[in-house]
């Protein structure tokens, strides 16, 4: 029996541990890696590359791309999908993000931004945004309240960072074909 409860009482405790990977800056939010490229110096390189990552990234489909060459810019939204598993089944959340890509001649960074999903309950659209869905989780966690069968951030975090990683993946991979 004090297994047992020794169990339940650390259930929260693990639980937040899953939102120790939600990317934070000075508290707040924040989709945000900075790639610095070693031996390259070259701004248009790196925004052709940039640029192509964002055409080849299978992750997620884009609309209008606006780009500012003189400024290293590229700027676009995002769609993708991620699946929440809860008591009811799988739902199919659809999600939105602003793609930012700001280039330097040995550097560039992504950001992810205006982060937003929905789903369809009894045919109606919910809408979430991801600050407001993530702090209503640490609440949760905090009060003792959290159930993972009803968290809805963890996967959406894990698609937001996978997104980070492959487009950080493909500009490296498009600059080393390059020389």
């Amino acid at each position: 029996m004090k297994v047992l409860f020794s169990i339940f009482l650390f259930i929260p405790i693990l639980s937040f541990s899953q939102l120790e990977n939600v990317p934070l800056k000075e508290g707040k939010v924040s989709f945000e890696k900075v790639i610095v490229l070693d031996s390259i110096n070259n701004k248009d390189l790196v925004f052709n590359a940039a640029k192509s990552a964002l055409v080849r990234n299978a992750n997620y489909k884009y609309s209008k791309i606006d780009e500012d060459r003189v400024a290293g810019n590229i700027t676009t939204e995002i769609t993708f999908s991620f699946i929440v598993n809860s008591p009811l089944g799988r739902w199919n959340y659809n999600a939105k993000s602003n793609l930012s890509i700001d280039v330097k001649e040995n550097r560039f960074r992504i950001r992810l931004y205006n982060n937003t999903a929905s789903f369809i309950l009894m045919q109606q659209l919910v809408t979430y945004e991801f600050e407001s869905a993530y702090a209503v989780q640490k609440e949760a966690i905090a009060s003792g309240k959290y159930k993972v069968k009803k968290d809805n951030v963890t996967p959406w975090n894990s698609k937001l960072l996978g997104i980070l990683e492959a487009f950080a993946f493909l500009v490296k991979d498009g600059i080393k074909d390059e020389f």
